[in-house]
């Protein structure tokens, strides 16, 4: 694992909690259930090479130059 988000999960957790008080039942049936994506997931803030050296400071192997990087997000990620 090269990534791991201490305060991303802390804070998930705490709006589980929270929704878990309200409603008195899970989210789904991974409610809490911490995870783990490769390499290949594009992750909100997080950059993502597929495990290509070439891809380091690049989205998917292209040079942003200056430019913003295109704010995209896995679909995994979206339902998790």
């Amino acid at each position: 694992m090269h990534e791991i988000f201490f305060d991303v999960a802390l804070q998930r957790t705490r709006q589980l909690d929270r929704y878990y008080d309200e409603h008195g039942s899970p989210t789904g049936p991974l409610h809490g259930l911490p995870v783990s994506l490769k390499d290949q997931f594009h992750v909100d803030g997080v950059e993502t090479t597929m495990g290509y050296v070439g891809w380091i400071g690049t989205f998917q192997g292209q040079n942003l130059a200056g430019s913003k990087r295109p704010m995209t997000r896995s679909q995994i990620v979206d339902e998790l």
